[in-house]
């Protein structure tokens, strides 16, 4: 029952934005196209003025920071989930950031999953260990598989599992004929550990 003074009790359903000026299905099918289908926004527009639509990019931008604003919580919950579980694996790469001045910087994007299972990204400005920091604060693993990061596993008191360093173990030992199969190394030491000479060698597995 609804209060016919003060119209208590009253809801309606949330609208959609406004600034959009797009149905949803026309926004996710942009967002599909360039996160699956790997076509970058600046085909998609011009794909649009085959159409005779005009779009700018910065249109279709917009359209895709609305987007990540709404699965937010759902990255929230699956980063959380990644840093409750034993491993972590994490990688970074460059990519080009222009500032509001139109000069370009390097930024990191770093991932962050679990084998065979969910991977979450994370912006970062610069490549220093406070990101990775705050990604990984309060984490409960004890390993993380990385290509190099023994320095921010120290500061995270992990232990790192370097696979590159496994690598050339593989390589060594194919070039030496000593085995007719892959062996199962993987190459683990503490973070307490500073130099490489300290490091215990690999361990053969199974």
């Amino acid at each position: 029952m609804v209060c016919q003074r003060c119209h208590a009790g009253v809801t309606s359903a949330p609208r959609q934005d406004n600034r959009l000026k797009a149905e949803v299905s026309v926004i996710a099918d942009v967002v599909v196209k360039k996160y699956v289908e790997h076509q970058p926004l600046y085909r998609q527009q011009q794909g649009f003025d085959r159409l005779l639509i005009p779009l700018s990019r910065q249109t279709l931008c917009d359209w895709t920071g609305w987007c990540s604003d709404q699965v937010e919580p759902i990255v929230q919950a699956m980063a959380k989930h990644i840093c409750a579980q034993p491993l972590i694996q994490s990688d970074e790469t460059p990519v080009r950031m222009q500032l509001a001045n139109g000069q370009m910087e390097t930024a990191r994007l770093w991932a962050y999953g679990l084998p065979w299972a969910e991977v979450v990204f994370d912006f970062r400005t610069d490549k220093s260990q406070q990101g990775p920091k705050e990604f990984l604060q309060g984490t409960t693993a004890r390993f993380l598989q990385t290509d190099g990061a023994a320095r921010m596993c120290r500061s995270l008191r992990l232990w790192n599992c370097c696979m590159w360093r496994a690598w050339r173990i593989f390589v060594a030992a194919s070039s030496r004929r000593a085995r007719t199969r892959p062996w199962p190394w993987i190459c683990c030491w503490p973070p307490s550990r500073n130099s490489i000479g300290s490091r215990p060698g690999p361990r053969r597995r199974g």
